[in-house]
């Protein structure tokens, strides 16, 4: 019997550790790094899992609304131009994230683009962002 508890207590421990390990970020400038750094990866499904169901992502390449049309995006638009995120500079407060980055990619540009990122993070899930040109 103390055997089992024994063995239920450490089992717990360790189920506890093992969540806050894998705990997803709820900062909004650590959640658009998590963003970026999947798109790095060529994750289009953990990217979008950083996104609310209703979420809405403007950008010069399309304007996807909604968790499935932003995956369906990231997949189609953005990790088949083998793109690649440089953040040059993230700020964020309780709910918001601006910055600049730059955004390269080995298949369509010839040169890098500067751009700008606003959005808006609650409880760990991106409601809106817009990636604009610095241009």
């Amino acid at each position: 019997m103390r055997l089992t508890v024994v063995l239920l207590v450490g089992s717990l421990s360790l189920a506890e550790i093992g969540c806050a390990a894998s705990a997803p970020p709820k900062d909004p400038v650590a959640v658009t790094k998590a963003v970026f750094a999947a798109i790095n990866n060529g994750k289009a499904e953990t990217a979008a899992n950083y996104f609310a169901e209703d979420a809405e992502l403007i950008t010069g390449f399309g304007q996807p609304t909604g968790h499935a049309k932003i995956k369906s995006f990231f997949q189609l638009t953005v990790i088949p131009l083998k793109t690649h995120i440089e953040v040059s500079e993230l700020n964020g407060s309780a709910e918001n994230v601006n910055g600049i980055f730059l955004m390269k990619s080995i298949n369509e540009f010839r040169e890098p683009i500067s751009m700008k990122v606003i959005g808006v993070v609650v409880d760990g899930k991106i409601k809106s962002m817009t990636w604009t040109s610095n241009k």
